[in-house]
């Protein structure tokens, strides 16, 4: 199960984490926020500039007292220097808080992470998904994928358990997947689905394509898994080869 509206969660600059607000189930609404980090060097700076605006202050109002006009310009132009660095310097800070973007569930989430841990630049916490826009995703052997079509009619029976929910097919992949981002589907994990690992990626042992499809209610959970049953139709001989040769050249000419 995937989601039209999703949100990657991922550290914008290397920092130490100071606060987490989520886990793994955890619902959110959009300006939540998820998580702090800080930066030593960010946060010695901010307080230098901070000492410094209170210095500047007071060395203004000084020369207010003293009355020592041709000094009070260049002091006030300091002052203002200095708080427009600070401005920036917080600015910069607001950008060490991760704030959720949308409505919704945080399916996935890195569970060693912990307050006090220093965490790289770009480094992926988890994600957000909208359980409201729901669809699945199935990767259908070549040899199936001849007869379904879009606008289909699919049943989904749902893994460990009894319930089936009906949907309609949105959409064919022309060009075979060369990459299975579940691990839990493919034969690494007693899935289903034969593969061989090649770096991160999971390739597919046999040509299997991407098929999208709609569900007619949304009682499942993102990143649930299951079987596709899908109906077949009557296929004229000349239009199987035409079919089979039409997406081998596409995948051929793909890859």
């Amino acid at each position: 199960m995937e989601s039209e509206n999703i949100q990657l969660l991922y550290a914008p600059f290397a920092g130490m984490i100071t606060e987490l607000g989520v886990e793994r189930g955890s619902r959110v609404r959009q300006g939540d926020k998820l998580a702090e980090l800080a930066s030593a060097e960010l946060n010695a700076a901010l307080s230098d500039l901070q000492i410094q605006k209170r210095i500047d202050k007071t060395g203004l109002e000084l020369l207010f007292l003293r009355n020592a006009v041709a000094q009070i310009p260049a002091k006030n132009q300091e002052k203002l220097e200095t708080e427009s660095r600070l401005a920036s310097l917080k600015s910069n800070a607001e950008q060490y808080q991760l704030y959720s973007a949308i409505d919704g569930m945080v399916t996935e989430w890195d569970v060693t992470l912990r307050p006090g841990e220093f965490v790289r630049k770009d480094q992926v916490f988890g994600r957000i998904i909208d359980p409201g826009q729901l669809y699945l995703t199935a990767y259908v052997p070549e040899g199936k994928i001849l007869y379904p079509a879009e606008g289909d009619k699919v049943i989904f029976y749902s893994a460990g358990s009894t319930k089936s929910v009906a949907g309609t097919i949105r959409r064919i992949g022309h060009t075979r997947v060369d990459n299975i981002p579940y691990p839990a589907l493919t034969s690494e994990q007693q899935g289903d689905i034969p593969v061989s690992r090649e770096g991160e990626r999971l390739v597919p042992l046999e040509t299997r394509f991407l098929v999208e499809v709609n569900l007619a209610e949304n009682s499942l959970k993102a990143g649930q898994s299951g079987v596709l049953r899908m109906k077949t139709r009557p296929v004229s001989t000349l239009e199987e080869l035409w079919s089979r040769a039409y997406r081998i050249i596409i995948r051929e000419s793909n890859f």
